[in-house]
């Protein structure tokens, strides 16, 4: 799947809210990976089926698709990418989700363990 030519993590951002989308890409810009963000889980089925990808940041509650069968359709059709769920809604810290994803990071958290938490899944897939 993976890296691009200059070897460089390829993540895609999902989350319907633009201004989560916009600062995370910037964050993660500036630790020299390579970004796609998109609104929906449609784009994100969409892009897979064009582009490589190492990495998923997915927001659980979107339009359209449930969170939960957006992970179990990505690590049916695509096991090696990791998925990073990022969300603000904290009972579903220690539910299904959680457990289905790679990693889980709270919005509102420190940016640092988003970073933390793509670094390790990252590694995850050496």
């Amino acid at each position: 799947m993976g890296r691009d030519k200059e070897g460089k993590a390829r993540i895609v951002i999902v989350d319907d809210n633009s201004d989560i989308r916009d600062t995370v890409e910037s964050m993660l810009s500036d630790k020299g990976y390579e970004i796609k963000a998109l609104a929906s889980a449609c784009e994100l089925y969409a892009h897979l089926k064009e582009k490589g990808v190492d990495l998923i940041i997915l927001d659980l509650v979107m339009p359209e698709k449930d969170g939960l069968e957006v992970i179990s359709s990505i690590k049916a059709a695509y096991p090696e990418i990791k998925i990073v769920v990022y969300t603000g809604h904290e009972q579903y810290e220690y539910s299904a989700y959680s457990r289905k994803a790679d990693k889980f990071v709270l919005k509102g958290s420190d940016s640092g363990r988003l970073i933390k938490a793509v670094e390790e899944a990252l590694k995850q897939k050496k």
